[in-house]
């Protein structure tokens, strides 16, 4: 489908859920379970979309697990020497001794430099290679989910989930797990030097590290709880940027700039407690860790020392059991620090596996069930005892409607009626609860998306205009075709004259959403987009509020020259736009109430009258 397309009446449905309010129920069990996980549950049950990324870095991960090791071992032995050192070297005054313990140290630490630099290039080519995986698959999520799934979110919030929610991922992946894995072996690895030195002082040690653990334990679910909210709250806070961004030039009209600004002020406060909650909760963890660790300290140089005075240790021993316990501290305070980010991680990948297991509700056909359409397309339309309603809210029931190839059909009625939804069924951004819709004969459910969409083009009255060239955007539909062909689709259309007057013509950059075009002038766009791809089927909705009546009468010639055989459907408010048409359809509150040419329904419908003298009348 060459363009989506927005719009009224029930089609964008903002905040209805489907299907008996599915979505909505399915969303509020997702946010209790994110409140009451704990990141054991999340390892089960959320890392599963992530895992098969992770696998395909084996090779990398077991690197970075030999590195680790390495580094780790080197840490464990340099005490060791520093005890070497000391009691066989220094104390006995052996010079070559001292000399060859301080080449071999040297050497030690020049390699554990060069070890830890490979470590990290590879953990973070590993968390890089695996997070940017993950990213596109969140995008491409959210791209294959319906309609109905991205009118009742805010653009902001899905930025947000794809940005800000991925790159905390990103930190915890680059640094979190493989500092952890470096923790563990390093602890294990200092207990077992620590014992061998002195079985007593390294009891004594031990005696905080409980401590350290409850401290711990007892504020990780706070710390997790208050990490939740400010992932909440920065997505609300980049939705309210993007909604008033999007909408600057009904701000500036409406002079309301001073409170919008109080309103992102107070959003921006509410942001700022939250996460100021977060970080004094994890402030307090990290004193009181901290606190514990000079515990230790004293501990080890008061028992340590008696220990020395009495003959039970040598001089060596405390020298390095003290490095050893310097060494065994840090990886607690890290692992304290990193609890912290995995913390903000588990709040983002909670988050994002909130969308990732958000069900399809228009799903792929299955292999069994694909179908192909017969070639040529020929855009024979057919909706069968079509059943559709939003929530509990019924709008088709039992709805029967054929569109001949090449027919060129009209629909009309009030705000409300339907118009827009019919063509959201019809082009399958929503699917039928009960009957069929089906183009030349096949149910569109089982046609591939990307096949069966791309016989269709839409005009709407909100343009799409991407942040890209002219000819570019012409051609979004045909990105294969040629310069001259889009010069061609630009004539017909009627745009040509006002795009070779832009500053670079045809190659002339187009702001976001086309800022620097009139409605008129996107709408021209969107024609020659229609011109260009020649679809089997054309849906104008609305297509033509912002052109003139010249030029939409140019426009409507050069289609119906163009596009004889295509079948289009033309929703329009203005009567005059629905004078070309061969059929009307009169829409009534999801019932097809009557069907025929203008005169016809003029003439012998009572509502179709009432609709078009009342807007003749206020001309």
């Amino acid at each position: 489908m060459i363009q989506m397309y927005g719009g009224g009446g029930h089609g964008m449905g903002g905040g209805h859920g489907m299907g008996g309010g599915g979505g909505i129920g399915f969303r509020n069990r997702l946010q209790e379970e994110r409140k009451t996980a704990r990141i054991s549950q999340i390892k089960r049950e959320d890392l599963k979309f992530i895992m098969p990324h992770v696998r395909r870095q084996k090779w990398r991960i077991l690197l970075a697990i030999a590195l680790t090791m390495t580094m780790s071992g080197a840490a464990i032995v340099a005490p060791w020497l520093s005890k070497l050192l000391v009691d066989d070297y220094i104390i006995k005054a052996n010079i070559p001794g001292i000399v060859l313990v301080s080449m071999l140290m040297l050497v030690m630490h020049v390699m554990t430099w060069l070890i830890h630099y490979v470590q990290t290039r590879n953990s973070v080519g590993l968390a890089q290679r695996v997070i940017k995986d993950v990213r596109r698959d969140v995008y491409k999520k959210i791209l294959n989910l319906s309609l109905r799934f991205n009118t009742e979110r805010k653009k902001g919030e899905l930025l947000s989930l794809v940005t800000n929610n991925v790159a905390v991922l990103s930190d915890a992946f680059s640094s979190g797990i493989i500092n952890v894995f470096t923790d563990i072996v390093t602890l294990v690895g200092v207990l077992v030097a620590m014992f061998m030195i002195d079985v007593e002082l390294t009891s004594v040690s031990l005696v905080i590290a409980p401590l350290i653990l409850l401290v711990i334990l007892i504020l990780r679910g706070r710390i997790r709880a208050a990490f939740i909210e400010v992932r909440r709250k920065i997505a609300q806070l980049t939705a309210r940027v993007e909604e008033n961004i999007a909408g600057i030039r009904v701000v500036k009209a409406m002079r309301v700039e001073d409170r919008k600004n109080q309103d992102f002020m107070d959003m921006s406060m509410v942001n700022f407690r939250t996460s100021m909650k977060a970080t004094v909760l994890f402030a307090g963890m990290f004193a009181l860790v901290s606190i514990n660790s000079f515990l230790v300290f004293a501990l080890v140089i008061g028992f340590g020392g008696t220990r020395y005075v009495e003959g039970s240790v040598s001089l060596g021993d405390l020298i390095a059991f003290f490095q050893y316990v310097i060494i065994f501290l840090r990886p607690i305070q890290d692992l304290a620090s990193t609890y912290n980010l995995f913390q903000e991680a588990a709040a983002a990948l909670l988050h994002i596996a909130e969308y990732m297991r958000y069900p399809i509700d228009v799903p792929e056909p299955t292999p069994e069930e694909r179908a192909a359409l017969p070639s040529p397309v020929r855009g024979r339309i057919e909706l069968k005892d079509v059943t559709f309603r939003y929530g509990n809210e019924s709008l088709f029931e039992g709805l029967n409607l054929t569109i001949e190839p090449g027919e060129k059909l009209g629909v009309v009625g009030e705000t409300g009626a339907g118009k827009t939804t019919l063509i959201n069924l019809i082009t399958r951004l929503y699917d039928v609860i009960g009957g069929s819709v089906s183009i030349d004969g096949v149910d569109v459910r089982k046609l591939p998306s990307q096949d069966f969409r791309r016989q269709f083009a839409v005009v709407s009255q909100n343009v799409v205009i991407f942040s890209d060239s002219v000819k570019n955007n012409i051609r979004f539909g045909r990105p294969g075709a040629s310069d001259e062909e889009v010069v061609e689709a630009a004539k017909l259309a009627n745009a040509h004259a006002f795009i070779v007057h832009m500053p670079d013509g045809y190659g002339t950059l187009l702001s976001e959403r086309g800022y620097n075009l009139s409605g008129g002038q996107k709408q021209l766009i969107a024609y020659a987009r229609l011109l260009l791809a020649r679809p089997a089927i054309a849906i104008l909705d609305e297509a033509t509020s912002n052109i003139d009546s010249y030029t939409e009468d140019l426009i409507q010639k050069n289609m119906k020259n163009i596009l004889k055989q295509c079948t289009t459907i033309v929703i329009a408010h203005r009567f005059a736009t629905l004078h070309a048409v061969d059929r009307l359809v009169l829409l009534d509150k999801g019932k097809i109430i009557d069907t025929g040419t203008h005169d016809e329904l003029y003439s012998r419908n009572a509502h179709y009258r009432q609709l078009y003298d009342t807007q003749y009348s206020r001309m």
